[in-house]
């Protein structure tokens, strides 16, 4: 093959990947989406984009609570109207899941509210993995 043809293959293989990357993206949104809202509804609350939904740490907040059955000590700001206050809130969410839940984040308040969508799935997937053994582990 001539070097034009192996750099056509490696651009569509690359262009390939990363279509499957999207797919895979949009089924983790969707799935946390879902696994989010399967909580927060008991709240009268919803999001339907996890990338800036979240970015205030509220809404977190309360997912964590109803997730853990636990409350949030902490006095957090409902209504965040600056960046700071919003990280605030996210480090109190964070600092919740480290304590109460005895879960390490793998993303930082920073991440949150800087809507970094692979680290926010990340997240969600250490998370998501915990919660379900652990309701696996009840149920069977």
């Amino acid at each position: 093959h001539t070097p034009q043809v192996l750099y056509t293959y490696r651009v569509m293989a690359a262009t390939d990947q990363k279509i499957k990357e999207k797919k895979w993206e949009s089924v983790q949104i969707k799935a946390f989406t879902s696994w989010l809202n399967g909580y927060l509804s008991k709240r009268n609350m919803e999001i339907t984009d996890m990338s800036t939904q979240l970015d205030d740490g509220v809404k977190l907040i309360n997912f964590l609570e109803l997730l853990s059955e636990k409350r949030v000590k902490q006095k957090y700001i409902e209504k965040p109207p600056t960046r700071i206050q919003k990280i605030e809130n996210l480090h109190i969410a964070l600092s919740f899941l480290e304590k109460e839940m005895e879960v390490r984040s793998t993303a930082s308040a920073e991440n949150f509210a800087d809507n970094n969508l692979t680290l926010i799935l990340g997240f969600f997937w250490t998370l998501f993995k915990k919660y379900r053994i652990q309701t696996i582990k009840q149920d069977g």
